[in-house]
């Protein structure tokens, strides 16, 4: 059962790339057949998480969040003789966990001096003191890892003592993450009421986010005003193409959600033209569904915290909506599926091409929120999305091209493929889903695939070699094996995890 509801009512929101924007771009063909070059690839363009210094996307970004919150811990002034000897040693203790930047550690302690009998009256007065920039900064440490689970209950303990910037700012991010709409607002009255008192705390991506969070409640025309109001601000400095794209994009969206409509299932909101794609509709959250429910069963993959936005439009308005990415993208993630949809395809009511369209964002979706927006490397995101885009038993032995050409080097997987011609991006995709295909050879466990995806949210920096680290290999043995095989054409089977 759906729920409908007409535009401009609260959508549920999901954000994925919460330090990260993922841009998936996917085309409808059968992406294990031979290709000559002249096929589109299908095609991921990420944006630049905080921790990639290397992305030359030039697609507006996600908002991304300082990655430290630069707190410090209040000066120990013993002008009157308050503290013992003691006290004095124990502050030290605590002051030199903290500068080590291992936050967690310092909690743990923290905690346990404040139930210690031996510290004295005026210590544990200044140690509470001290638990909001302690308990924000042990909050963010999670954040970056991309656990809001653990990062929310960290910062609500640091609220309940007092409110900060910072505080806010995490609850902001990880409630909108969440899909906890009312929460978000909540804190995002409570950052910018902040920064009304202390300007030198503004932050535009923070702007930035809270526009996404306004889309996602149907308030494009105030989410078009702050977008105009950051653009207002940097004019002085000579603008920011980025921003105009995504303002553009904005006001393209302003204007399609005055003919759409929006239905709402257990895990995906549908957002579609009225009295043009319901037909399709029924058969987009069909699809979903069994995708969902096939990805969870067969590999591990978590079903979604809060509700996936996926948008329909009409082929001819999706170029306006989508912001940014290279002219050969025919479907989008940027913390949505935006889904383009053809009038033939109406018009015949044939809706079997974007079976793998939906299956291969969704694929993306799963992945963003399974890793907190962090991302896995290009190569397994996107070998992964073409692998699962065709249904159980379905993808057939992975096929090459009368000319395949030569394998990548080891590089030129690690970096987004956005900056790529059609052809040179088809190659990249094509060999990612080469890549995964080598991986049951090398791993040194019987599923490497799912054993990766239970244990990504565990892993700190999600690099090639720290995330094969966890199946017995390293990303050198594994791009070794996959050239040797790709030299002798050797055709690998795409079915097996």
């Amino acid at each position: 059962m759906t729920a409908r509801r007409v535009e401009g009512s609260a959508r549920l929101w999901t954000v994925a790339a919460i330090l990260c924007l993922l841009v998936l771009v996917t085309l409808v063909v059968r992406v294990f057949l031979q290709s000559d070059g002249s096929e589109k690839p299908l095609a991921h363009v990420p944006g630049t998480p905080a921790t990639d210094s290397t992305e030359s996307s030039s697609v507006p970004q996600a908002p991304i969040l300082p990655v430290e919150t630069k707190l410090t811990l209040g000066a120990v002034e013993n002008t009157q003789n308050q503290f013992t000897p003691t006290d004095l040693d124990t502050m030290r203790q605590l002051e030199a966990s903290f500068r080590t930047g291992n936050f967690g550690a310092t909690l743990d302690l923290a905690d346990q001096l404040l139930s210690a009998e031996r510290n004295s009256p005026a210590f544990r007065g200044w140690l509470r003191e001290q638990m909001p920039v302690i308990l924000v900064s042990a909050g963010w440490t999670k954040l970056k890892l991309g656990d809001c689970d653990g990062a929310t209950q960290l910062l609500q303990r640091s609220e309940a003592i007092r409110r900060s910037a910072e505080g806010a700012k995490g609850l902001a991010w990880c409630y909108q993450k969440l899909g906890q709409i009312a929460a978000a607002d909540e804190q995002f009255d409570a950052f910018f009421g902040a920064v009304a008192a202390d300007p030198t705390k503004e932050d535009v991506n923070m702007r930035l986010l809270h526009s996404d969070l306004l889309e996602s409640q149907g308030r494009f025309g105030e989410a078009v005003k702050v977008l105009e109001t950051i653009g207002a601000g940097l004019a002085a400095t000579g603008g920011d193409p980025d921003l105009q794209k995504r303002l553009d994009a904005m006001r393209a969206r302003a204007r399609e959600s005055k003919h759409q409509t929006t239905e709402v299932s257990r895990f995906f909101s549908l957002t579609y033209r009225i009295g043009e794609h319901e037909d399709l509709a029924t058969f987009v959250l069909q699809t979903l569904d069994e995708a969902l429910d096939e990805f969870v069963e067969d590999y591990g993959m978590r079903e979604p915290p809060a509700v996936i936005e996926v948008v329909l439009y009409p082929v001819e308005e999706f170029r306006g909506a989508v912001a940014g990415g290279p002219e050969w993208a025919e479907g989008v993630f940027d913390g949505r599926l935006r889904i383009p949809v053809r009038l033939a395809q109406i018009r015949s009511k044939d809706f079997s091409g974007l079976r793998p369209v939906l299956r291969h964002e969704l694929v993306h979706a799963l992945n963003s929120q399974l890793t907190g927006g962090r991302g896995f490397p290009p190569w397994f995101e996107e070998g992964l999305a073409q692998k699962l885009a065709c249904p159980r038993g379905g993808c057939p032995p992975f096929a090459f091209a009368a000319t395949p050409g030569e394998f990548l080097a080891p590089g030129d997987f690690q970096t987004s493929y956005i900056s790529l011609a059609t052809v040179a991006a088809g190659m990249a995709y094509r060999q990612s889903l080469y890549l995964l295909a080598n991986l049951p050879r090398v791993a040194q466990v019987e599923d490497p695939i799912r054993t990766i995806i239970r244990t990504a949210s565990s892993v700190g920096p999600l690099t090639s070699d720290t995330m094969l680290a966890g199946v017995g290999t390293d990303f050198a043995t594994l791009h070794r094996a996959a050239a040797e095989n790709w030299k002798k054409r050797t055709s690998l089977p795409l079915t097996s995890n």
